[in-house]
């Protein structure tokens, strides 16, 4: 009985972070989204970009 309930929980838990991460890809991709659009803005204004960081980096550290 007690495997039964762990069993439960588990598929609730399951169910619970599949949705997170649904939610998570999301945002996600629209961040890269608006990240890719900030840099073609500043790549096609000048090298405004070279003193900082490269945008891979803060993407990947996130």
């Amino acid at each position: 009985a007690v495997l039964q309930n762990d069993n439960e929980q588990l598929e609730q838990e399951k169910s619970t972070l599949k949705e997170r991460l649904k939610q998570l890809t999301k945002t996600k991709l629209v961040d890269d989204l608006i990240h890719k659009n900030a840099g073609a803005t500043q790549r096609t204004s000048g090298s405004t970009n070279d003193g900082g960081l490269p945008p891979q980096r803060q993407l990947s550290s996130s």
